[in-house]
């Protein structure tokens, strides 16, 4: 991370400071002032929006004019509260410049003295300027001259503003005032009428530092047409000068310039892919580096592809200016998704179709007002139109990565598979167990941040060992993709990560994938490294619990994954793998049967896994003789225990359900249909499911189900107990249709 205070917000002062030509303009202003009359008078507008560098200007203009022995005095009118208060500070100012005191101006006032009368507050409400003189002499006139009373207005008005022309001889007085924007709207009319009125003297320059249409917008507050372009500034600006724009040579140096003091600057090949679309005003664009540099990444952690970083920049860029609307943005799935691949969809339509734009998800969350609409869309257009063919980190990721940076980049990860290969067998465990550990045990978040990270590095160790042209760098970089190997198999093994859930079935998913994608490579050298692989993803579900199992099987089923058409050795081992988890699936649906519902939630997306153990007959629960037999002994439970005798009824319910109902859960209805026809385990389940008595509304859905069942496997495998033949007579008298001449309280 940089220091942020590394790039200052502050103004510029001297021409070695310069970098965007703003001293050729002060510079151009200072010579038309020192060429001027010397009786001239001129009131001068800087124009330029916030942070474009009107006060870098001022600072500026000063520098030139003290280099030409003229006055300056800078005024900042938003402190001050008042207009008297504004130009008080303006005596002061000019007092202290000049090396005024008020004794001196008094030794001018005594020559007067048949003319002098005393100045009061009620005089100096009168006129502005005189209020600027009592501002110098403040309560010694009133104390030291109460005796002389009546000295003429139009003298009195003088006396000061004579004696400071007379200080200045040949020079001129330029007045710096900064940051008029900054001051109350309902204040600005009656400042700067006074600032015209009251100080519009010869040998005067004023120059405004303004931003008009922040001006000119609080001036419309307090009159409509003050508001309108240019209708009261014309009235007190004479010569207006826009600050001249930004050349994108002028840009580049600047940024350059801030660049270089950061200790850890960004990465300069991304920034310069974007500058077209950093800001040109100079403030925002430190602010845009002051963020980056205090955002927490730290560009030397990462590899130099591992991240997109032009990418990332203008994400952060978008988030600098626009935090509101970036947030809603990101929190917007599908409008992440749109930016993420927005290169590819940006294409031309083929010929002759027809070329309607696609919509682009982000806009409903860019900002109303034109310009900053504008602006965001700009952004988010950059980044959509990117290739997204480099880095390690998804849009989602990188827009977040200085809020969560990862714990280990591939840089790091890199340089602890080096550490690794380089460290005695018995101490390498103990270097990966310091490396998960937080403060006194191994870290969920550091233990599965290293597996994911070993696991991206894995897949490109081993396609660089594929693209090696000799044997040599092919097993150099085989070696490196068993060392990481072993790395996983150590997380898994010993740290846990699999059996303490600090994994489950996505990082699952991922390994498998990876697996499968190079299963293909089996001679030498890759033979050692394919058997290490099956090892760990053996291992991996052996050490983790249950549901892990559950889930990763329940994709499998769902989505064809891993690919079951894998050929040889692989194919051989996936099969063995998911017969492996489903056996202990099935002992685990045993061991519940008489604990716990197993069925519950067998209709969803996390109960397929349960759903093809139980109603498949290619399951292990009936293929394998020893589960087959449990299966019927655990029914005989029922009588004694409920819950194995509600898992009995709700086993025939769903079967039948599957079989002959509308099964719109797209269970396997072919192998369900089969099942139906195994007359031991329907018959055992029959007779879990009548042990006890069970209520009208079950007993009425157990006999349907017998219905359909009896066909199947015969009556003598259904046996009905006496209160069910009670229910099958009632509910058999109820379907008949009552005769007409039947009274209701008969039939009831």
């Amino acid at each position: 991370m940089s220091d942020p205070t590394r790039v200052p917000d502050d103004a510029i002062s001297f021409e070695s400071e310069d970098f965007l030509g703003r001293s050729r303009f002060a510079e151009s202003l200072a010579e038309m002032i020192d060429s001027a009359d010397l009786d001239a008078s001129l009131r001068i507008g800087i124009y330029g929006g916030w942070g474009e560098g009107k006060t870098s200007v001022l600072r500026l203009l000063r520098y030139f004019l003290e280099l030409r022995k003229h006055v300056c005095v800078t005024i900042t009118p938003w402190a001050p509260a008042t207009k008297e208060e504004v130009l008080e500070k303006f005596i002061k100012e000019v007092a202290a410049e000049l090396e005024i005191t008020w004794f001196a101006i008094l030794r001018q006032w005594a020559k007067a003295l048949p003319l002098v009368v005393k100045i009061t507050r009620n005089v100096a409400a009168i006129d502005p300027r005189i209020k600027a003189a009592d501002a110098v002499l403040g309560d010694a006139v009133e104390d030291g001259f109460g005796w002389a009373a009546k000295i003429a207005q139009k003298q009195q008005r003088g006396i000061v503003l004579d004696y400071i022309n007379k200080k200045l001889a040949d020079r001129k007085l330029v007045v710096l005032i900064d940051d008029v924007d900054r001051v109350r709207p309902d204040q600005v009319p009656d400042l700067l009428l006074t600032l015209r009125e009251a100080l519009d003297q010869p040998k005067y320059f004023y120059v405004m530092a303004i931003a008009p249409e922040i001006v000119e917008h609080g001036l419309g507050l307090v009159n409509e047409k003050w508001g309108e372009p240019g209708t009261f500034l014309e009235k007190i600006i004479e010569l207006p000068r826009q600050l001249p724009s930004v050349t994108d040579e002028q840009h580049t140096v600047f940024i350059e310039k801030q660049l270089a003091r950061l200790q850890k600057p960004p990465v300069k090949d991304a920034l310069e892919g974007i500058r077209s679309f950093l800001p040109k005003n100079p403030r925002k664009l430190k602010i845009f580096l002051r963020s980056i540099a205090a955002l927490g990444v730290d560009v030397d952690r990462f590899d130099p592809d591992e991240v997109q970083w032009d990418v990332y920049y203008l994400f952060q860029l978008l988030r600098i200016e626009f935090p509101l609307e970036s947030t809603r943005l990101i929190a917007d799935a599908a409008a992440m998704h749109d930016l993420e691949i927005g290169f590819i969809t940006n294409g031309k339509p083929k010929q002759g179709a027809a070329a309607a734009p696609k919509p682009k998800l982000y806009e409903p969350h860019s900002p109303e007002e034109a310009s900053r609409k504008a602006r965001f869309n700009e952004i988010c257009d950059a980044i959509r139109k990117r290739p997204r063919w480099r880095g390690s980190y998804d849009l989602h990721k990188l827009a977040l990565l200085p809020d969560d940076p990862p714990h280990f980049t591939r840089k790091e990860a890199g340089q602890l598979v080096e550490r690794f290969m380089s460290t005695a067998e018995n101490k390498r465990g103990q270097l990966l167990d310091s490396a998960v550990s937080g403060h006194s045990e191994p870290s969920a978040t550091r233990a599965r941040a290293l597996f994911v990270t070993l696991l991206e590095l894995r897949g490109y160790f081993i396609g660089s060992a594929v693209e090696q042209p000799t044997d040599e760098l092919v097993n150099a970089e085989n070696a490196k993709a068993i060392a990481v190997t072993d790395m996983l198999r150590h997380l898994i093994d010993s740290v846990g990560i699999f059996a303490n859930e600090f994994v489950g079935a996505k990082e699952w998913e991922l390994l498998a994938e990876q697996v499968e994608k190079w299963a293909h490579f089996v001679t030498e050298p890759y033979a050692e490294l394919r058997a290490r692989e099956q090892t760990i993803l053996r291992l991996a579900l052996e050490t983790a619990p249950t549901t892990t199992v559950i889930a990763v099987l329940n994709k499998w089923d769902t989505a064809g994954f891993p690919r079951l058409e894998a050929e040889g050795d692989h194919q051989e081992f996936l099969l063995s793998l998911r017969n492996d988890m489903q056996i202990r699936l099935a002992v685990e649906l045993l061991d519940s049967f008489p604990k716990a519902d197993i069925f519950a939630g067998i209709y969803s997306a996390e109960g397929r896994a349960t759903a093809e153990i139980a109603f498949s007959t290619d399951s292990p629960l009936y293929r394998n003789p020893n589960l087959r037999e449990r299966l019927i002994k655990t029914t005989t439970e029922a009588k004694t225990n409920l819950i194995a005798q509600t898992n009995c009824l709700s086993f025939l319910s769903k079967l039948d359900y599957i079989v002959w109902g509308s099964n719109l859960s797209g269970f396997d209805r072919t192998s369900a249909e089969q099942l139906t026809r195994d007359g031991d385990v329907i018959g055992a389940l029959w007779l879990g499911a009548t042990a006890n008595p069970l209520q009208r509304r079950e007993a009425g859905g157990l006999l349907e189900t017998r219905s359909h069942l009896v066909e199947k496997v015969g009556e003598d495998r259904l046996p009905q107990p006496e209160w069910l033949k009670l229910y099958a007579k009632e509910f058999a008298r109820r379907a008949q249709p009552r005769r007409a001449d039947t009274p209701a309280t008969e039939e009831v």
